[in-house]
């Protein structure tokens, strides 16, 4: 499976999905977003990574088991690799991108798309592990991604502080590689 934007498809959601079709092969890429689709055509924006805080932002677009690049974005500072689904506030759409000049996990960028036609953006905000409240004594050390629904907000965070939640989440995949 490695080199390959693959299609799941949910059979019971959260906990079981089904692999569903193979749709870009060959490619190094990582944290792909679809940006649209319908029943035969699909956007994807992925980020082709070369090292450790530099890619190349790349929108494709699969239609009929043919795909093309559209448009090529270089990123030399760290700061387009997709961090989650695309958001629409009023008529304005909006790219979450990982910020990862200094280290991983930084922050989340929000871009607002100006194009998709010869795709387009700019930076609109920037939101920092320090802007996130939490209800609980434990420190946010870093964002990687955002995603958003009608009725959820979720927000990918690294946390410094004890929780037996998370050392009982670690369990399974402990024990999965003995």
């Amino acid at each position: 499976d490695s080199y390959q934007i693959i299609r799941y498809q949910s059979k019971d959601f959260p906990d079981m999905w089904e692999r569903e079709k193979v749709l870009v092969e060959q490619i190094a890429a990582v944290d792909t977003t679809v940006l649209s689709h319908d029943d035969r055509d699909i956007e994807l924006i992925t980020y082709l990574w070369e090292s450790y805080n530099k890619g190349e932002l790349q929108i494709i677009r699969v239609k009929d088991h043919e795909q093309s690049i559209l448009s090529k974005i270089g990123d030399p500072q760290g700061r387009k690799r997709p961090a989650g689904k695309i958001c629409r506030i009023g008529n304005d759409n909006y790219r979450p991108s990982q910020l990862c000049t200094r280290r991983y996990g930084e922050a989340v960028i929000f871009n607002k798309i100006e194009k998709l036609t010869d795709y387009e953006e700019s930076e609109y905000k920037t939101v920092f592990a320090g802007d996130i409240c939490l209800d609980r004594p434990a420190k946010i050390t870093g964002l990687h991604t955002y995603n958003e629904s009608e009725n959820w907000e979720v927000i990918d965070v690294e946390m410094i502080g004890f929780s037996l939640l998370r050392i009982f989440g670690l369990i399974p995949r402990i024990y999965h590689h003995f």
